[in-house]
């Protein structure tokens, strides 16, 4: 999966997460940038990350992401080592 395919992916997750068809995420999106994001949803989008692409991430790893550019990097090396 590219990281474009991913953003697009996220960016799907993200809308249905918080319940907001407008949202449009870049690399650069932080959670200050959407005011629905916070840690409960956070949560949430994380479970919803781990069930489609089927891939575990760790609390740790989880709370290190600073953006969503971070997030589809994680994301592209757990797909790619499995």
């Amino acid at each position: 999966m590219t990281e474009p395919e991913i953003l697009d992916a996220l960016t799907t997750i993200f809308r249905l997460a918080l319940g907001d068809d407008s949202i449009a995420l870049k690399p650069e999106t932080m959670p200050a940038d959407l005011p629905k994001w916070d840690s409960f949803k956070y949560v949430d989008i994380i479970l919803r990350i781990e069930e489609s692409m089927n891939i575990r991430i760790r609390s740790r790893e989880a709370n290190k992401l600073r953006n969503v550019g971070e997030m589809v990097g994680l994301i592209g090396e757990k797909l790619a080592a499995a």
